[in-house]
């Protein structure tokens, strides 16, 4: 079950969960990046953070980043979010907006061979070339599975 919460400066609404329905009464909008958030005395409250906090009953260290499931960032219903450290999230991300190959962590080399690359830790890793970029996509997802788990974002789920 969802309710929609209402966003000051768009003309549609975010989902959130019915027991947190009660956010309504206040003010929330979109970022330019997407993300629902609201100024306050203290700084900014991302809603993403509070509902995670209210769901597990404390609040977040700062280290612990909180992830959407389906990669919606309009989506801030409690099945939707989870905890997740900074490799994790980074497991969950898209491919790049300069990716010319169509995969994630694929990039074509100078010699026409497809590089294979995964990021661990802020840290990048060469897996290995290959012929194809279906290859190295695959060679990518493997690594992806290993390394992240249920956060892999996969070329081939």
């Amino acid at each position: 079950m969802q309710a929609l919460l209402k966003l000051t400066n768009r003309n549609y609404d975010a989902i959130i969960s019915p027991e947190d329905d009660d956010l309504n009464a206040e003010s929330w909008y979109e970022t330019e990046r997407g993300y629902i958030q609201q100024y306050s005395p203290g700084g900014i409250i991302k809603l993403h953070r509070l509902v995670m906090e209210r769901k597990l009953g404390r609040v977040l260290f700062p280290n612990e980043m909180v992830d959407h499931r389906s990669r919606v960032r309009l989506d801030n219903t409690r099945d939707n979010l989870r905890l997740a450290t900074q490799t994790l999230n980074e497991g969950n991300k898209g491919v790049r907006r300069d990716n010319s190959s169509g995969y994630k962590g694929v990039s074509l080399m100078a010699n026409g061979k497809f590089k294979a690359t995964i990021t661990i830790e802020r840290k990048s890793k060469h897996l290995k070339c290959w012929l194809t970029a279906v290859e190295a996509a695959l060679a990518y997802d493997q690594a992806a599975r290993e390394y992240f788990g249920e956060f892999a974002l996969l070329n081939f789920p």
